[in-house]
């Protein structure tokens, strides 16, 4: 962009020049992250006040003037990525996929407590978790708490995701658990679950991932006198 006070000497000098620094110089370097193909997420809430707002949260608004940070699965996300790799590959983004042969999901202790194990066509370095408060996803994920780990053995992982680390503990929440490749590919499995005064709703959390709810079509239907139908496919 030709604008003259386009430059990083201006983030965090205040008025309008420093905003637009701010704004313009750390949305850069936030879409620059989902180049590296990071998500949307925000800080854990008890480590909001060390390291401040995710840069790949609404760190484009905060960059520069408070402390803006890589939150744990964006720092695994790059930690697979063919930028900062320094192995030489010739299959970087190819297909991979992963599945989940097995899924336990508890809440002990203020904990929310997920582990499973899994197969994968290509194999993975790190497993991350995001809880999302519905709306989900695309750029209604802003709010999405996060936790990365590293696989347990060959085909193990288990998380423990405190509640003290939520922002809002009501309401409809998709937990996705997404498999980073060693070829820098990511795959995506989709759970959902909710809240009861406070207290998370485990029971929809099984092996299947969700189905997409979208380009769904009544292909046929049977009604009784009412009228009202009785099946749908």
């Amino acid at each position: 962009m030709d604008y003259i006070n386009l430059d990083a000497k201006n983030l965090g000098i205040g008025g309008d020049i420093g905003w637009k620094a701010t704004v313009w110089i750390g949305g850069m370097i936030h879409e620059l992250g989902h180049g590296l193909n990071a998500s949307h997420n925000r800080m854990n809430k008890t480590l909001a006040p060390t390291l401040g707002t995710a840069l790949m949260g609404s760190g484009n608004s905060t960059y520069g003037i408070s402390t803006t940070s890589l939150t744990a699965t964006t720092a695994a996300t790059f930690n697979n990525s063919q930028v900062f790799s320094t192995v030489t590959r010739n299959d970087w983004y190819g297909a991979a996929s992963a599945e989940i042969t097995s899924l336990s999901s508890s809440y002990s202790n203020d904990k929310i407590i997920i582990s499973g194990k899994f197969t994968t066509t290509k194999p993975v370095n790190d497993i991350v978790v995001w809880h999302d408060r519905e709306p989900f996803g695309g750029n209604n994920d802003y709010d999405a708490v996060q936790w990365a780990t590293k696989i347990i053995g060959q085909d193990s992982f288990r998380f423990e995701c405190p509640l003290a680390d939520f922002y809002d503990l009501n309401g409809n929440y998709e937990m996705r658990i997404g498999f980073m490749h060693v070829n820098g590919s990511r795959s995506t499995l989709g759970y959902a679950y909710n809240f009861v005064n406070n207290v998370p709703d485990l029971s929809k959390v099984v092996t299947h991932k969700l189905l997409p709810t979208t380009g769904w079509s009544i292909l046929g239907s049977d009604s009784n006198e009412s009228g009202a139908p009785q099946a749908m496919c």
